[in-house]
């Protein structure tokens, strides 16, 4: 009797194996197939974009050059402020809430949703 039961825990033992053999190769599967979807993705979204920017002339270079601009501007403005008495500073940080609030509700309003940002 004691060989049936180690017969009954080998085979449950082998059976487990199988099975965990069986999950560990359905994983790989998945990840593979994942991956090569994400590729896919990737190699779509990059030929919109060659699309779009071939459309509107704003290639990656040009685009870096907008921000390096924007970046250099903003320095500017920041040192601006610094010379600025106080209660203009004061004002300056409330018109930069209202503004951030507008960004927030056009930011809203392209992306759906219907619960005004405040």
């Amino acid at each position: 009797m004691n060989t049936n039961a180690e017969d009954l825990k080998n085979a449950a033992s082998e059976g487990a194996e199988k099975a965990a053999d069986k999950v560990e190769n359905s994983w790989e599967k998945f990840e593979d197939k994942a991956e090569e979807t994400w590729d896919k993705v990737e190699d779509k979204a990059e030929a919109l974009w060659k699309q779009l920017q071939a459309k509107t002339g704003f290639s990656d270079e040009k685009i870096n050059d907008l921000k390096q601009k924007a970046s250099g501007r903003y320095e500017d403005m920041k040192a601006e402020v610094e010379t600025w008495d106080d209660e203009a500073k004061e004002k300056w940080e409330e018109l930069k809430g209202k503004a951030g609030g507008w960004w927030a509700s056009i930011k809203d309003k392209f992306d759906g949703d219907d619960n005004k940002t405040a």
